[in-house]
């Protein structure tokens, strides 16, 4: 019953508005009309005008430039007095033509009487014109220029013509030899022009002068009114102010009331305004085609009522019905949102979130009414906050060209807590409004294990160090055995020497010398040993030279044990440096007991891959070589042997973990290396084998700076 009523209503003000609406139409509609009709009668207006304006203006022009006119003599005047008789003979608009000289003075005038009788003026009825405004704003014309009196009525010795005479004059310069010698003044008569004019306007035409009386009016009572006693000015036939008629000479058009329109005029130069009020009126034209259109509106509905109502009628069902499926669809989006592993979050444009399923309230410890209607930068810590708005319109105004790539970072949770997620983000465009949907991982599981990861990694490298000291140890013990050798037999020689009292100051003196020379040695051996396992906090400056020299200093021992030869040279032309001596070249910012425990490892199986070797084989092919470039960028240390290169069956896994070929290896020596080189050194580990020639190198291509990790 209530739907019912709501209906019955809304199509009461449904037909309300229509009605209303098709009134003011048709009212806007009428006068439109009216007013392109009144623009069109206003072009025909301005045609006549310039019609005249161009007629008379080749007329006067020809009388001013007439040898006639040029020459005029005054004791002969009779040549100018034919012209202008012939001319106003042949011209009936023409009420009186005159030549005047500089001074005001009437030299020939013709006139056309009232009953049509022209006639040439005696010299005893020639009068001055020198105070007439008219005279002074001709005589200020420049050759060649042609001026329009205004608009007005004519006076002759100082009254009005009645009845009333609507004048205007057209004045030329005379130039005789390049001299003013007077002007040509030329009488219109009016009245008939205004008749023409008036029988081509299908409107009542008023003209009002810029001081806002009438020239032209329907009524004779109105008609120049400036002139009528008492004279009276247009404002008050409208009931307007003087100052609101004024203003509609500004504007291109005004409606005075609903039955005048005012039109701004230029009347030979004079700026007039021009009302034009139709015959019939605007509101009975109104009237009638409102009456028109509440008929065809009335018939119209009495035809569509009935299936009208069954239409809105089935609308309802129809409306009810996408209600129903809105529902649905609402509670099916919820339940789907709800089921998926991820967390997901839709915003609109304007970052407001719009939607966010149970398992990212539960990540992010909120709860619904808590973030719908927020900005999703509620859950984006700093610094990335304040610029989250920026990255959305910049990515719209961008039109969504650009791949929204997986993102890591951490959200900010209700607690004030950070946890890692991953963030992909798609986005919809629904009704011409375009969202974003989000959906979010937590990553704190994948970051632990990735902990865990870099952990067993760098406990890797450890034992891996553990096992290169070891394996040093046995290095060191071996370099200080001779060195202890050397101090015990001195110290025998000095006792021998005391018992044979032999010992003098200058031997004892040479003895210390010499231990403290194997001392010093034993020292040094101890504090490269001590360096090369040192762990770096920060990255330092270095030379590629000086740690290949340690590097062989500390392992050459071990080397020659087992037969091997060890030899450094520098490059071939990579980069430019073809010898060690430029020691700067080689000068770069890295971690040096991890390139140094790299080489070692490096060198290391290069030994035992010759250790390998078949006993003839291995005196040929005993040589390690360590070839060191540098480039502006990078340095580069190859180390290269000949043991018989590496299969093509296990050269794509020697990078593995725990991959190897040798019978008690544990395979985690390259895989380190690699590790070391792409995660601590930004750094390339590569190989290149020839097992043709049995030659296998190594390449470390370290760059120039490191930042610190």
């Amino acid at each position: 019953m209530n739907n019912s009523l709501r209906h019955i209503w809304i199509g009461a003000f449904l037909s309300v508005f229509v009605l209303l609406g098709g009134t003011w139409a048709i009212y806007n509609d009428t006068r439109s009309q009216i007013l392109a009709l009144i623009k069109q009668q206003h072009a025909i207006t301005h045609f006549h005008i310039e019609d005249f304006e161009k007629t008379e203006k080749t007329l006067i022009k020809m009388l001013s430039e007439h040898p006639n006119v040029q020459h005029y003599v005054e004791t002969d005047r009779t040549d100018t007095e034919s012209l202008f008789y012939d001319v106003l003979k042949g011209h009936n608009e023409i009420m009186q033509l005159r030549l005047i000289d500089t001074f005001g003075n009437e030299l020939v005038r013709v006139d056309r009487l009232r009953d049509g009788t022209i006639k040439r003026c005696l010299k005893d009825e020639l009068q001055n014109k020198a105070n007439r405004y008219y005279f002074q704003e001709f005589m200020q014309l420049s050759k060649g220029s042609i001026g329009f009196s205004d608009f007005d009525l004519n006076i002759e010795h100082g009254k009005l013509d009645v009845p009333f005479n609507p004048t205007l004059r057209i004045g030329m310069p005379v130039y005789n030899n390049g001299t003013k010698t007077g002007i040509v003044v030329i009488n219109f008569y009016m009245q008939d022009w205004i008749e023409n004019l008036l029988h081509y306007t299908n409107n009542k035409l008023m003209l009002i002068d810029r001081d806002g009386y009438f020239l032209i009016h329907p009524d004779k009572k109105w008609e120049w009114s400036r002139y009528q006693h008492p004279s009276r000015k247009a404002a008050e036939y409208f009931d307007l102010s003087p100052l609101e008629l004024e203003s509609m000479g500004n504007a291109d058009y005004h409606w005075i009331n609903n039955d005048t329109i005012a039109v701004p005029l230029n009347l030979f130069g004079q700026k007039l305004l021009a009302l034009y009020h139709p015959h019939e009126p605007v509101l009975k034209m109104f009237f009638q085609k409102n009456l028109q259109f509440v008929l065809i509106a009335f018939t119209s509905l009495a035809l569509i009522v009935i299936p009208l109502i069954r239409m809105i009628r089935l609308y309802i069902r129809r409306i009810d019905e996408e209600k129903t499926k809105i529902k649905e669809g609402k509670i099916y989006l919820s339940t789907l949102l709800n089921s998926v592993f991820d967390a997901v979050i839709v915003i609109d444009q304007g970052g407001i979130i719009q939607r966010i399923n149970n398992q990212a309230l539960r990540l992010l410890g909120y709860k619904d009414e808590e973030l719908v209607g927020k900005n999703v930068n509620i859950i984006i810590p700093e610094p990335y906050r304040s610029l989250h708005d920026g990255f959305i319109h910049n990515y719209i105004s961008n039109k969504m060209d650009r791949k929204l790539e997986e993102r890591h970072f951490d959200a900010l949770k209700s607690d004030g807590t950070l946890i890692p997620i991953s963030l992909i983000v798609t986005h919809m465009r629904i009704n011409d409004k375009i969202f974003f949907i989000g959906s979010i991982r937590d990553l704190t599981h994948i970051r632990e294990l990735e902990r865990r990861e870099k952990s067993n990694e760098t406990m890797l490298i450890h034992q891996s160090k553990l096992a290169a000291m070891g394996e040093m140890l046995g290095t060191l013990a071996h370099q200080w055995r001779q060195p202890l050798n050397s101090i015990g037999l001195i110290i025998q020689d000095l006792v021998l020497a005391f018992e044979n009292d032999d010992l003098e100051k200058s031997y004892f003196k040479k003895s210390e010398n010499e231990i403290m020379g194997q001392l010093v040695h034993m020292s040094k051996t101890i504090d490269e040993f001590r360096s090369f396992f040192i762990q770096e906090e920060a990255a330092g400056e270095c030379n590629a030279i000086k740690l290949v020299s340690e590097i062989e200093e500390l392992y050459r021992p071990q080397l020659e044990a087992n037969i091997v030869r060890l030899q450094v040279r520098y490059g071939n032309g990579f980069g430019g440096v073809e010898s060690g001596e430029d020691q700067d070249a080689f000068r770069f910012k890295t971690y040096p007991s991890e390139v140094k425990q790299i080489l070692l490892n490096l060198i290391s199986n290069s030994k035992e891959a010759i250790e390998a070797l078949r006993t003839e084989d291995k005196m040929l092919r005993n040589t390690i070589t360590i070839t060191l470039n540098a480039s502006e960028t990078s340095i580069r240390i190859e180390v290269s042997d000949r043991a018989g290169g590496i299969g093509a069956e296990i050269a794509g896994r020697i990078f593995e973990p725990y991959y190897t070929t040798k019978e008690k290896g544990v395979g985690l020596g390259l895989y380190i290396c690699k590790i070391l080189c792409e995660r601590h050194l930004n750094a390339k580990l590569t190989f290149e084998t020839d097992t043709y020639n049995g030659i296998t190198t190594f390449i470390l291509i370290l760059p120039r700076t490191l930042q610190d990790q």
